[in-house]
């Protein structure tokens, strides 16, 4: 009877020793998802923690990585003297700015709608202190709202501070950072009696992206798009076809083909094809789906394209009327240009 209770005791205490020693981030990744990179993290929080906000949030939601590293490199701040400000700047470097876009962009594209991202950015300085931001982000609609409670702060400035773990006050919850405020850029205003808090309209043009270079013909003449990967956005991109009629009911993804026995209804099939451009502008147009979506729908509607049996002088006609309607850029023109040239 005594062996059984000592070993019972001693698992108990060897159990109670393995838990005060676990740091506490370490007991909280098992419910809170954590998105790291070194030091820096992105934690998904439940917005009942937030004192100034509150949910439901339009999470998940996608942002493209480069359009997320314009909007975060557009925010400054300004250091406040007794009398007046004194200096400041941007608040996030190019390093960091890099490092966050694609955590950010993974964990709120993973979110719920009672989830917001809770943000740690620490700064390494040599034969200095080193620095740290930290802030809470969220979308509503399409306003991304960052609320900060540092601003580039020493990490010595917390009694007992250690990396990643400084504790900080709930940014919703602030009014200003004391010695700090943000700036207000273009897209960019303040959420009413907040400094701390910046609310960007993500429509705003200074943050489009030009299509990246990836989207120039491949060899072998095939237009690229995006990977199919992400299940959220699968999920929204299967509404749109069916909007505008690239899916059937069962799901089905017919393809752009000529019977050669129909050569009329190869005028439909391709005319369609333009008719669809249209068709996708208008729903961004009536704010039915986002910038990201028409990109991803008219890479892929490009890449069909290229099944059409038109001759190759009416596809360019086509494609340069496309053009001058403002439903693709002159470089989707120039790359499909290409790729027609190369044919002939």
């Amino acid at each position: 009877m005594i062996r059984p209770f000592v070993v019972a005791v001693i698992s108990i205490t060897l159990c109670a020793a393995v838990y005060s020693i676990l740091p506490a981030d370490s007991l909280r990744a098992e419910s809170n998802p954590i998105y790291k990179d070194g030091d820096t993290y992105v934690e998904l929080k439940d917005a009942e923690d937030l004192k100034g906000a509150s949910g439901p949030f339009s999470h998940p939601y996608i942002i493209d990585v480069e359009k997320l590293k314009k909007v975060l490199s557009s925010i400054s701040f300004r250091e406040k003297g007794v009398l007046s400000t004194k200096g400041g700047g941007k608040v996030f470097t190019k390093t960091e700015t890099e490092r966050l876009a694609s955590l950010i962009s993974d964990a709120l594209s993973k979110s719920t709608a009672d989830e917001y991202l809770y943000v740690y950015s620490p700064r390494g300085r040599p034969l200095l202190n080193d620095l740290e931001t930290v802030f809470s982000l969220f979308v509503i609609d399409e306003d991304m709202n960052i609320a900060f409670s540092r601003v580039q702060a020493r990490i010595e400035d917390v009694p007992g501070a250690n990396r990643s773990k400084t504790p900080s006050k709930d940014p919703t919850s602030m009014k200003d950072g004391g010695f700090w405020e943000l700036a207000v850029g273009e897209g960019q205003k303040y959420k009413e009696g907040h400094r701390n808090w910046l609310i960007i309209n993500l429509r705003e043009k200074a943050f489009d992206v030009e299509p990246p270079a990836a989207s120039m013909p491949q060899e072998g003449g095939e237009y690229d798009s995006y990977s199919r990967t992400d299940p959220v956005m699968e999920e929204r991109l299967k509404k749109i076809e069916e909007q505008i009629g690239l899916t059937s009911p069962d799901n089905s993804v017919p393809p752009v083909q000529v019977q050669p026995s129909t050569p009329s209804s190869s005028g439909d099939d391709d005319g369609n094809m333009n008719q669809k451009f249209r068709d996708l502008k208008e729903l961004l147009d009536n704010d039915l789906i986002s910038p990201e979506d028409y990109q991803y729908k008219k890479k892929e509607l490009l890449k069909r394209e290229s099944q059409t049996k038109k001759s190759i002088p009416q596809r360019l006609k086509d494609l340069r009327s496309l053009m001058d309607e403002g439903l693709i850029t002159d470089k989707d023109y120039e790359a499909k240009k290409r790729e027609l040239l190369d044919r002939l």
